[in-house]
């Protein structure tokens, strides 16, 4: 179980603002649904120890029903910890409420290579408590599949942990989404097993308040090689069912970069059984699913990236991948509604890896684009109904690669979370933005007179 830390253990910053985002703290113009017409109503940075390898990411990021934004990731631990779970809750200013850490101890064991404690998602269910999926290191294994919750005061309630048999030494669990219907819990992820499989998917379902798990593991893999794993990245719910995605491995080849991954779709029944998959026509090397969002029909979005290039490593040129799927397959096969890339010039490498449907059923996806060789974030708007570009906002780049890895939408507000970097190492970053309909340089969710810019009329 994790416990609470004080601020004063980590280093963070709510004032300093990297240079990639200040551009975004100015007064807006008219209120507007589109990204560029949005105002940062607030963004914080999070530093671990840096005694390690001094990376912290940010991994996922939810808001709950007071407003309250909840991110998770990890931090750099302390010596022989590498890295650490991290959970903390802003209230809706962006300052701290609470926050707590994940860590699994010194694994000092000859067989294992890692003491990684991680946390890659968060949901919130119906009475605000938060679920989180994540990996903790053990002494029998590298990192277990974990599962958590906690209530919207930062107690723990329950946690769940699977190791697949003892025959793989590393499970991570992924994605983590929540039935609006029942607050049972989904998540995703996969266990590797050294050659004997690549890596296999692994999902399952959890009830509320106990945690028990209810369904699951529901397997799937292809590869067969260490270099061609199948991973699951993500999961979201439906009303029949719920949806896998990530990627399987086809061919390992002779190196990771030589590796064929395709980026593939799952839906499954509530029982478990395969309804219909779905396969993105990508070519000979790393395509991948990364973010799946579904509207109120039932409609699969999934985000991601594909390999157009000469290999996975230097050779790589990433495009943005976007697909909409029927809810109803046809047959076993999923049925694209469209299917379109992205790249902010035809030579770049750059990567979608999570989406969202804002309030008027649009899609916000988030992912990195290649700022004159430095990974940079970008947030675009796209049309539910066919995928057209509505707005964007294309962060220039920092001292280093920084990389959007969650969004998360509430009303107008449109939140953030990722990695920025400093020419050192990365920080766990998060922000939010929000229209600011009297242009007072004020987002409406913290502004007390939201329509009034002089601040002179009475009753707000």
């Amino acid at each position: 179980m994790a416990g609470v830390i004080g601020v004063e253990e980590m280093m963070r910053a709510t004032t300093a603002i990297p240079a990639f985002i200040a551009l975004f703290m100015m007064g807006g113009t008219a209120a507007a649904e589109e990204l560029d017409e949005k105002i940062a109503i607030w963004s914080v940075t999070e530093s671990g120890l840096g005694i390690d390898d001094a990376n912290d990411e940010a991994h996922g990021i939810a808001i709950d029903s007071d407003g309250n934004y909840v991110v998770v990731g990890f931090l750099d631990g302390d010596l022989d910890h590498q890295d650490d779970g991290y959970l903390i809750q802003y209230d809706n200013y962006g300052v701290l409420v609470w926050d707590s850490t994940l860590d699994g101890g010194v694994i000092d064991n000859v067989y294992q290579f890692s003491s990684n404690d991680r946390y890659y998602d968060v949901a919130i269910d119906g009475d605000d408590n938060i679920c989180l999926a994540g990996a903790i290191s053990g002494v029998d294994y590298d990192r277990a599949y974990l599962v958590q919750s906690y209530n919207q005061a930062g107690t723990w309630l329950w946690e769940d942990l699977f190791q697949d048999s003892g025959a793989s030494n590393v499970q991570d669990a992924h994605g983590i989404a929540v039935d609006e219907a029942t607050d049972q819990v989904y998540t995703a992820g996969w266990s590797y097993r050294v050659a004997a499989l690549g890596g296999q998917w692994n999902a399952f379902r959890h009830l509320p308040i106990t945690g028990a798990r209810d369904l699951g593991p529901i397997y799937w893999n292809v590869g067969t090689e260490d270099f061609a794993p199948d991973q699951a990245m993500d999961v979201a719910v439906v009303s029949d069912g719920f949806v896998v995605v990530g990627a399987v491995g086809i061919d390992g080849g002779a190196n990771a970069d030589d590796a064929d991954l395709d980026f593939h779709v799952r839906k499954y029944g509530l029982a478990g059984g395969l309804l219909w998959e779905y396969t993105f026509p990508g070519g000979a090397l790393a395509d991948v699913a990364t973010g799946v969002a579904v509207n109120d029909n039932d409609e699969v979005y999934v985000v991601g990236y594909t390999n157009n290039g000469t290999d996975n490593g230097a050779g790589a040129q990433f495009s943005w991948v976007m697909v909409k799927l029927e809810a109803a397959g046809y047959g076993a096969a999923g049925v694209p509604v469209w299917e379109l890339t992205w790249n902010s010039d035809y030579y770049l490498s750059e990567r979608a890896y999570d989406v969202t449907i804002d309030q008027d059923d649009e899609l916000i996806i988030v992912g990195d684009w290649d700022d004159a060789g430095v990974r940079a974030w970008r947030a675009g708007r796209y049309a539910g109904y066919d995928g057209a570009e509505l707005s964007e906002l294309r962060w220039p780049a920092n001292a280093s690669d920084s990389v959007p890895l969650s969004v998360t939408t509430d009303r107008d507000i449109v939140a953030i979370a990722g990695y920025v970097g400093n020419g050192v190492d990365t920080d766990f970053y998060s922000l939010a933005i929000d229209v600011d309909a009297d242009g007072d340089g004020a987002g409406d969710s913290v502004d007390e007179c939201p329509d009034d810019e002089d601040k002179t009329l009475e009753g707000l």
